[in-house]
C-alpha cells in the first residue's frame, strides 16, 4: 500500500489523475486513500464522480473533515455555474443610494477555475442634490491549483462610469495560497489600482484554520498605499484587519460573520471581485452572510452589513475629507445555479 500511495501521489503531481485514481482504487477500505481519490477525480474535472466518492465516505463518517472539505469544494466548483446577485447600497447622506446587479459566470476544468464578472450600478431614489451615478464593471479571475497544497490566481477589474474621479479605472493583481494540510491555509497577494484622480498599491496577507469540523476562522491583513490627486500630490497609507468566522452545521446551510478594523481607502477585493472605487475612507464594519442549498444544483444567499466611512470631497483639483463620519448599509440577495 505504501508503494501504491507514493506512485499515486507522483501521478497526481504529474497531472496523470486517472493513473492516480486507478492506484487509489486498489485500496477501497483505506479512508485516507479514498479521500485522495475524490480530490484526484475533482482535479480531473469529473465533478459528479468526485461528489459521489466524498458522499460515500460521509455516509459512514459524517464528520470526516477531509471528506467534508472535498465535498464542499466539489459542490461549489461546477463545472459551470452562474451566480446572480442584487445589492442595495445606502450611503447615508454623502452619496445617492445605489443598486448593483452582478453576474458571476464560473467554469471549472481540471485544475483551472475561471470567473467572469459583470456588475451594473445605478443610482436609485434620488433626492435633492444627489448625483445620478451609473457604472459598468467587468472582471476576470483565473485560478489555478498546482496540487493539493499550492494554488494561485490572477485577476483584473475595469470600470466605466460617469464619475470623473474613477472613470476608466482598472484594478489588477495576483494571490497565492499554501495549504499545508486540509485544516490550515496561508495566503498572500499584491496588486494595485489606477484612476484619473488616484492610484494605489496593496498587499494582503491571510490565514485560516478549520478549528472544528463545522467551524472555520480566517484572518486577513490589508495594506494599501494611496497617491491621490491628478498630480498624485497626496500620499498616504491605510491598514486594516478582517476577521471571519464561518459555520457549516450541515451540507445545506452556511453562516458567516465578518468584521473589519482599521482603515480602507481605494481597496479592491479579489475574492468577491469588487472595488471600493470611492475616495472615501472606510473604517470599522461588519457583515453577516447566510447561504442555503436548495435541491441540487441551486443555492440562495442573503447578506447584510454596515461600514463606517469618512466621505472625501473633490473640489476642482483638490481632494479633502468631509466633516463627519457616516454609515454605509449593504443588503444583498442572490441565486447560485450549477450546470
Amino acid at each position: 500500500k505504501e508503494l501504491d500511495t507514493r506512485r499515486a501521489r507522483l501521478a497526481y503531481e504529474l497531472n496523470r489523475f486517472w493513473d492516480a485514481v486507478d492506484l487509489y482504487d486498489r485500496h477501497p477500505d483505506d479512508l485516507v486513500l479514498r479521500v485522495s481519490k475524490g480530490w484526484a477525480l475533482l482535479s480531473a474535472g469529473w465533478v459528479n464522480a468526485s461528489k459521489a466518492e466524498f458522499l460515500g465516505i460521509l455516509a459512514t463518517r459524517p464528520h470526516n473533515r477531509d471528506a467534508l472539505a472535498g465535498y464542499r469544494w466539489a459542490q461549489e466548483a461546477g463545472p459551470l455555474s452562474l451566480l446572480l446577485v442584487q445589492t442595495y447600497l445606502d450611503f447615508d447622506r454623502a452619496h445617492s443610494k445605489r443598486q448593483l446587479r452582478s453576474a458571476y459566470l464560473r467554469y471549472l476544468f481540471a485544475r483551472t477555475f475561471t470567473t467572469l464578472v459583470y456588475t451594473r450600478t445605478d443610482s436609485v431614489d434620488l433626492g435633492a442634490g444627489d448625483v445620478d451615478f451609473s457604472e459598468n464593471m467587468l472582471g476576470l479571475k483565473l485560478f489555478y491549483r498546482f496540487d493539493e497544497r499550492h494554488s494561485m490566481d490572477v485577476h483584473g477589474l475595469s470600470f466605466r462610469n460617469n464619475d470623473r474621479a474613477t472613470d476608466g479605472g482598472v484594478a489588477a493583481g495576483v494571490r497565492y495560497w499554501y495549504q499545508p494540510d486540509r485544516r490550515w491555509s496561508l495566503g498572500a497577494g499584491c496588486g494595485g489600482t489606477n484612476y484619473p484622480l488616484a492610484s494605489t498599491s496593496q498587499v494582503t496577507i491571510d490565514g485560516g484554520c478549520q478549528v472544528w469540523p463545522d467551524w472555520r476562522v480566517d484572518l486577513m491583513g490589508l495594506f494599501v498605499k494611496q497617491s491621490i490627486g491628478r498630480q498624485r500630490s497626496i500620499s498616504k497609507g491605510t491598514t486594516a484587519l478582517k476577521g471571519t468566522v464561518t459555520c457549516t452545521p450541515n451540507r445545506r446551510f452556511l453562516l458567516s460573520l465578518s468584521g473589519w478594523a482599521g482603515e480602507r481607502q481605494l481597496a479592491y477585493d479579489s475574492q468577491d471581485m469588487y472595488a471600493l472605487n470611492l475616495l472615501d475612507i472606510f473604517g470599522t464594519g461588519w457583515s453577516v452572510l447566510a447561504t442555503y442549498r436548495l435541491a441540487h444544483p441551486a443555492k440562495v444567499l442573503a447578506k447584510y452589513g454596515e461600514n463606517v466611512y469618512t466621505p472625501y470631497v473633490v473640489a476642482g483639483s483638490t481632494v479633502r475629507p468631509g466633516p463627519t463620519e457616516q454609515t454605509e448599509k449593504v443588503m444583498s440577495v442572490g441565486l447560485d445555479y450549477s450546470f
